[in-house]
């Protein structure tokens, strides 16, 4: 079963880098900021627990992380196009 928008992401992560060095990297960050989404943001993502019960500060860190990147290689990209 295709991912919704993965058709999308994939033709325009073809298009360009930025700071990340392959499509690979740009669809590992992806995937863990897709992790996250869901179940932090509505009530019934984690049934019979928390997002305080599941994650801890290394689960933000990479988070974080993986966000700044890819939009350091988004800003990167739109800043270098003509």
């Amino acid at each position: 079963m295709p991912i919704p928008g993965a058709t999308r992401f994939n033709g325009w992560s073809r298009t360009f880098r930025g700071d990340l060095e392959t499509r690979e990297e740009w669809i590992n960050h992806a995937a863990l900021l897709d992790k996250y989404y869901i179940p932090t943001r509505y009530p019934n993502g984690l049934p019979d627990l928390t997002p305080g019960e599941v994650y801890r500060e290394d689960d933000s860190t990479r988070g974080l992380t993986s966000a700044q990147t890819l939009i350091s290689g988004v800003t990167r990209r739109f800043q270098t196009k003509p």
